[in-house]
This record gives structure tokens, sequence and C-alpha cells, in this order.
């Protein structure tokens, strides 16, 4: 699959979008909660785990945003993972599972190392819903 977009009556092809298969199946099961799909893919060299789909999100960001713990903590394990990558409006992954209130997520992506809770531009947003979950987790 490959994304166009119009761009001044002109189309032009935006190698950031996911432009394969493997890259879509891995999307779409991230979304669904397959977790079989999603461990057989992980194995899989030519998947790129970071691709983002039109919305500008990724597999990890979409099982962040709906709350698949099973799939998250997986796609935790894979190094190439990037659990930082945000969407077009500069939100992470962390941030959306905040929001969203998924605290058992929050409390995975609290102890990875790899999360930087403070690297968007809408900082103080994202700690304020670090303070809530925390009061309500009371850490």
């Amino acid at each position: 699959m490959i994304a166009i977009k119009q761009v001044n009556n002109t189309k032009s092809i935006n190698n950031n979008y996911i432009i394969n298969e493997m890259d879509q199946r891995l999307y779409l099961a991230c979304k669904n909660e397959n977790i079989e799909e999603v461990k057989q893919l992980l194995t899989n060299t030519t998947v790129d785990v970071n691709k983002i789909n039109r919305e500008g999100v990724t597999p990890f960001y979409i099982a962040c945003e709906n709350g698949w713990i099973d799939i998250v903590e997986l796609l935790l394990n894979n190094e190439k993972v990037d659990v930082n990558k945000a969407n077009p409006s500069s939100l992470t992954p962390f941030y959306i599972a905040c929001e969203k209130g998924h605290i058992e997520i929050v409390k995975l992506l609290l102890n990875d190392n790899r999360v930087d809770i403070i690297k968007q531009r809408v900082m103080e947003k994202q700690l304020f819903i670090l303070l809530v979950i925390m009061e309500m987790i009371r850490l």
C-alpha cells in the first residue's frame, strides 16, 4: 500500500506512511488487539514497527490509546519500538495512555527507562495528567 497525498494539484509519495502489507497488518493487529498476529509479525524482519498510518500514529501508539495492555507489554519488549514517537499533534503514547485513563499501561510506561515523559511540547498538560494519574493510583 502506498500513501499518496495531493499537494498543489500534484501527487507525491510520502514515505513516512505505511507502505507495505506487513506494516499495515501489524498496525491493524495492534488496533484490533490481535496479540497472536502481533507476535507473528514481530518475528518478521521486513516489518517496520515504527511506521505511521495516515493519521500519523504507530502500532505502539494505537495499542496505548486503546488500552491493550498485553500488546503494549509485547511491544515494550521489542527494542526496535520507538516508545516516544508522537502523533502529528506531538502527543506521545505515554500522554495518550494518561489521557485515556489506562492506569496499568501508564504504570508500565513509567517503569520503562526509554519512555521520556517530558518529550513533547505540551509538557505542562502531560505533567498535569501524570499528577492526576499518580494521585488516582497513589504511587
